[in-house]
């Protein structure tokens, strides 16, 4: 069941990325294609690998001590998984403030770099939410509640339109 879940809520993330993608094809503008593609590309190596280890970790380690019924412990794990993912987002903020001046000097046209770094501003605060939402996805499944995620983001997906 969790797998189908899972697999549904990715089917989602695809469908908003290419609605996304779509809206911004309409405005005819190719620099500003290049550079939402860009932004994703720097998302899914910043961003969304580094959260789906963060949300792992700490879904393994929850998971352990619900079962050992080590509460205390639970709770210390859960805290920490905030404590790191707000230490990962402060320097996920350093990144994107210096993301224009990083394309630039690997060679990205200098107009795309900069409308890459204003997205990815505009991205930031997704950043936040998603991140959240990772670790009490992971606190959830770690005592077998399995079926809230689904409906998140089906809501999120419905919102959305």
């Amino acid at each position: 069941v969790c797998s189908l879940q899972n697999s549904f809520c990715s089917i989602f993330e695809l469908f908003l990325n290419m609605i996304n993608i779509y809206f911004i094809g309409l405005y005819g503008d190719e620099r500003l294609e290049g550079a939402i593609g860009l932004a994703t590309i720097f998302i899914m190596i910043c961003y969304e690998s580094a959260t789906t280890t963060i949300a792992g970790g700490s879904e393994a380690l929850l998971a352990q001590a619900f079962g050992a019924r080590a509460f205390r412990l639970y709770s210390n794990y859960f805290y920490l998984s905030f404590v790191v993912f707000l230490f990962f987002l402060i320097i996920m903020a350093i990144l994107v403030s210096c993301s224009e001046l990083i394309l630039v000097a690997i060679g990205i046209n200098p107009s795309i770099a900069q409308m890459t770094r204003e997205f990815l501003i505009y991205f930031t605060p997704s950043i936040l939410f998603n991140g959240v939402y990772d670790i009490l996805r992971a606190y959830l499944i770690s005592q077998f509640i399995f079926n809230i995620q689904f409906y998140v983001t089906f809501a999120g997906t419905g919102l959305h339109y």
